[in-house]
């Protein structure tokens, strides 16, 4: 999903299936600004808004103390699902928290956005995020970030990527030092569950940029774990990456290539691979042909990877769904996306077992009001009365069994 659609509470966009979309976005906060100084690695003082502001971010969040999350019997795969808890405020994010939470995953994936971040060059402010981080904590998740969304001084245009990886490189250390094992929001938060951000999404679907091009996006990583690394020696970096893309300009790109031939060591610079192998039923595969609407492509992108030596990165598919819409071509019903989930969690602890370690489901709710024969409003486990759809079932008995 594209990720201004992930900032805002609109219809996602499908890239890889549907094509690129531009969404207008705009994401005002509203709050007493409380700023204080410190260094940075860019120089000079950083404005840096925090901690201090989430009582007025999240007033009025208080869950329940959660039970504690089951230890898997399978510690190979983590579960999740995308909640767009970011959207929210006060009590309803602590309500959506719990919603997640009540599914049995383990964790949940949030973006954190650059351009509300770091609107202006070395000034940070961090509120919206803290609020984020303290209320999946207490809710007993972890997070996984997508590191995204530039803004308009390191860009240039809305979603590019950036042709200097060096600010967003500035950005993803800064979030490792906030975030990360032993981050200032921990010394600012004792009182929290330890439960570091270790993992970093960098990019959502590079490919959909307006610039989205492997060679750019190879660069832009290698700065940016480097950055990120040397923030915190125990940052691990997810990498986005498909078979053969569609990009923002309508044109097909071998994008694990593409990526290699820019940056023949990049191996070196991501722990694992982020794939979102949206489609049909997952138990159809047909090799060698037209795969984009196949999930079981992720068997490609595993054999790519091996090709070039790096068959041990794992791969995190942290988007997969189907959306139960009416009307249109890629609608399933909601038995279906029931059946499905299920055929694809079921292949990633048997097939894909020696590689898939994540799993996160794409949607928690349904978006409402929308009308039935849009596609990117149905993809929820949760209808728009926060009833449960069958999936939301056997996504609940398959975390319980993982939980033994």
């Amino acid at each position: 999903m594209s990720a201004l659609r992930r900032h805002l509470r609109v219809a996602p966009r499908r890239h890889g299936l549907i094509g690129a979309a531009v969404l207008a976005a705009i994401w005002a906060v509203i709050a007493v600004v409380i700023v204080s100084g410190h260094s940075t690695s860019r120089g000079g003082k950083a404005a840096v808004v925090g901690n201090r502001r989430f009582a007025h971010a999240a007033a009025g969040c208080n869950p329940e103390a959660p039970a504690a999350r089951p230890s898997s019997a399978s510690p190979s795969l983590l579960l999740g699902i995308s909640a767009s808890i970011r959207l929210e405020r006060g009590a309803a994010q602590c309500e959506q928290a719990q919603l997640a939470a009540e599914t049995g995953v383990q964790a949940i994936r949030e973006d954190i956005s650059w351009s509300l971040t770091e609107p202006h060059e070395n000034q940070y402010d961090w509120s919206s995020y803290d609020a984020v981080v303290r209320t999946a904590t207490e809710a007993g998740l972890m997070v996984l970030p997508i590191l995204d969304d530039p803004p308009a001084w390191a860009s240039s245009g809305q979603g590019c990527l950036p042709s200097d990886p060096a600010p967003y490189a500035a950005f993803t250390a800064a979030t490792v030092a906030r975030y990360g094992p032993g981050g200032e929001f921990w010394r600012e938060n004792p009182e929290l569950p330890d439960r570091p951000l270790v993992w970093y999404e960098l990019w959502n679907e590079p490919w959909t940029a307006c610039n989205g091009d492997p060679a750019t996006y190879a660069r832009l990583v290698v700065a940016a774990v480097t950055a990120g690394r040397a923030a915190s020696l125990s940052a691990r970096f997810l990498i986005g990456a498909d078979t053969s893309v569609t990009t923002a300009s309508g044109g097909r790109v071998d994008w694990i290539p593409g990526m290699y031939a820019a940056e023949p060591d990049l191996g070196r610079y991501f722990d694992a691979v982020s794939v979102h192998p949206y489609g049909g039923n997952p138990d159809v595969y047909t090799p060698g042909g037209n795969t984009d609407d196949q999930p079981a492509r992720l068997e490609q992108v595993h054999a790519e990877l091996a090709a070039r030596g790096d068959g041990d990165k794992p791969l995190w598919v942290t988007e997969i769904g189907w959306s139960t819409c009416s009307g249109a071509s890629d609608c399933v019903t909601e038995a279906q996306q029931a059946q499905y989930l299920e055929e694809f969690l079921r292949d990633a602890v048997t097939i894909w077992s020696s590689y898939v370690r994540a799993v996160f489901v794409y949607d928690l709710r349904d978006i409402a009001p929308a009308p039935a024969d849009d596609q990117q409003a149905w993809f929820g486990l949760l209808r728009p009365d926060l009833s449960r759809k069958p999936a939301w079932t056997v996504l609940h008995n398959f975390a319980q069994q993982l939980g033994g």
